[in-house]
């Protein structure tokens, strides 16, 4: 397994595409200089899961911790193999972003989201 860094800039191919995503996600992106990887809510929204928030931040794992308003950085190992490219951005896999979700909220919540990925994605 290849671990990613912030100089990395392979990804793989994907497609997908949510209502968060409109220029938000894609600023965010941009100004971590296309090194971070969105990920959380604001992946499962680019996956095409229902009833995502307008208002939920932009997750991005990348070592930057001093994110602008609105932008959620977290410093974390990620693996190639968990990154795709949706809609020109560096996304988490639907299983990766599962993992995330998973492991961020309270339980009724979690089922309810990954549900709704489930539901978008193939993963299972």
């Amino acid at each position: 397994m290849n671990c990613v860094g912030s100089d990395d800039a392979e990804h793989l191919s994907g497609q997908g595409g949510g209502a968060v995503a409109s220029g938000s996600l894609t600023a965010a992106w941009l100004w971590s200089r296309r090194q971070a990887v969105l990920s959380g809510l604001a992946a499962s929204d680019l996956h095409g899961s229902k009833w995502v928030d307008d208002d939920v931040p932009a997750e991005l794992i990348y070592s930057n911790a001093r994110g602008p308003e609105g932008v959620v950085t977290r410093d974390e190992l990620l693996f190639e193999e968990e990154i795709q490219r949706l809609n020109g951005l560096s996304v988490t896999t639907p299983e990766r972003t599962a993992f995330d979700l998973g492991r961020r909220d309270r339980i009724g919540r979690v089922v309810d989201r990954l549900d709704a990925l489930a539901r978008a994605t193939d993963f299972v």
